[in-house]
């Protein structure tokens, strides 16, 4: 007997529901079970929650499934804090008498709510937040388009510097962290000021943030990591100010990939004629 057939099944069929959330690389496994479920390995806990059915969305005419969760269940304090990272949710269907199972839903969280006593959390299908997503366009400009490390720059985060002075440095927080900025014990070999400036921090936990500014042991990022604490791992990467010289070329030895426009004139050649941009 297969899925299908325990659905319709009187005596057999005994579905319930399970949800996987997903924050930053922490998941939180609720079920509509009255008892915890065994799943793939992982506990699902019983929560009293409740969902909507899968419907258009009357705004984008795109399917969406709405989750309510008690606002007093620690999934719901992650929630309710503004995350900068993807939450995403997992909805399986289990028959628990056979284990057959399906997994009608899936995708990143969209909107968040407080109602009443309920947390609503809105979860779009991955194909609708495709369709709906604003791609940027690539711009024509001198600074390079590409984001440090990605599949077009190409930089090795492990790498090195033509100087031999490396990208990644493993190091722990000092001090007691209570915001943007905080001390780390120590910075990569022969790192200046400013290294980090546009790099990137991960966190023990997962969690990554923007290097706005490091200024020798001095570590400011672009948003608070929640919980973070003295001696926690962090992990700093180099960063890039996308400039054909001073970046991709003299720190990343990476010209050839050079994602922009250097030699786009200053000054308008229409108007001060070609002898006025020499």
């Amino acid at each position: 007997m297969g899925y299908d057939d325990d659905e319709d099944s009187v005596s057999d069929g005994e579905p319930v529901e399970l949800y996987d959330f997903l924050a930053g690389t922490t998941h939180y496994y609720i079920t509509s079970a009255e008892m915890p479920v065994m799943f793939a390995g992982d506990t699902y806990l019983p929560v009293a929650s409740s969902r909507s059915g899968f419907r258009a969305s009357a705004a984008a005419d795109q399917p969406e499934l709405k989750v309510q969760i008690p606002v007093d269940h620690a999934l719901a304090a992650v929630l309710l804090r503004p995350l900068p990272q993807v939450l995403t949710c997992q909805v399986y269907r289990f028959q628990i008498v056979s284990g057959d199972y399906i997994a009608p839903w899936g995708g990143p969280v969209s909107n968040i709510a407080l109602e009443g006593e309920w947390v609503s959390v809105t979860v779009p299908s991955l194909l609708s937040k495709l369709l709906n997503d604003e791609w940027p366009p690539r711009a024509h400009q001198r600074h390079c388009g590409n984001q440090l490390y990605d599949e077009f720059c190409q930089v090795d985060p492990d790498g090195d510097s033509p100087d031999s002075v490396p990208f990644r440095h493993a190091t722990t927080v000092d001090g007691a962290p209570g915001g943007l900025t905080f001390d780390v014990g120590t910075v990569g070999s022969g790192w200046p000021d400013g290294w980090c400036n546009g790099g990137k921090l991960e966190h023990e936990n997962g969690e990554k943030r923007r290097i706005v500014r490091q200024v020798g042991t001095l570590i400011t990022i672009n948003y608070p990591i929640y919980g973070m604490a003295n001696t926690d791992v962090v992990i700093l990467y180099a960063g890039c100010g996308h400039r054909i010289k001073q970046d991709c070329r003299d720190k990343f030895n990476n010209v050839h990939r050079f994602g922009g426009t250097p030699l786009i004139p200053s000054r308008n050649p229409w108007r001060v004629g070609l002898r006025g941009i020499e």
